[in-house]
């Protein structure tokens, strides 16, 4: 596959049922987290040292810790949506939550194809609303700051 579409791509909010493989987080209820217009980049990135030796002129480098990533969600705020209710109640928790993203990507052959799903857990570290001009909409910001492995299960075709 050489390109596709974020288009139907979603992001879900589970519990705080502790979940560290697929048979976990698939055991957990999720709510979708509805009018989301940007869920930005997630994955593995490490810190980088620098050491510089007194008889080297050349600065190298070796990897350290790595995060997973602090997600920021672009949405439009609607005060019915079952998984913005569950962001603004795990916001006011210091609990990890199980969250989900799907990418539109599940094959057109198969029994029951599936799409190529994440699973993580993390923290809602804030939830802001932006009021802008006449001639916008209210939207709002949700920031997810993940706090596990992300564990990536593949699309399938079911069979």
């Amino acid at each position: 596959m050489a390109q596709q579409t974020a288009a139907g791509s979603g992001f879900e909010i589970g519990t705080t049922l502790a979940a560290d493989n697929q048979a976990g987080f698939e055991a957990d209820t999720f709510a979708e987290m509805g009018e989301i217009t940007n869920i930005g980049d997630f994955g593995k990135e490490y810190q980088i040292i620098e050491t510089k030796a007194l008889k080297q002129r050349r600065v190298r480098k070796i990897k350290g810790s790595y995060d997973n990533g602090t997600l920021e969600l672009e949405l439009y705020l609607d005060p019915d949506d079952a998984g913005q209710t569950a962001a603004l109640a795990a916001l006011d928790t210091d609990d990890n939550y199980n969250f989900k993203i799907t990418l539109n990507d599940a094959p057109t052959a198969g029994a029951a194809p599936t799409p190529t799903t994440y699973y993580f857990r993390g923290l809602v570290t804030t939830f802001r609303t932006s009021v802008s001009d006449v001639d916008s909409a209210v939207t709002a910001r949700c920031v997810v700051a993940i706090n596990s492995e992300i564990l990536k299960v593949p699309a399938a075709t079911g069979d």
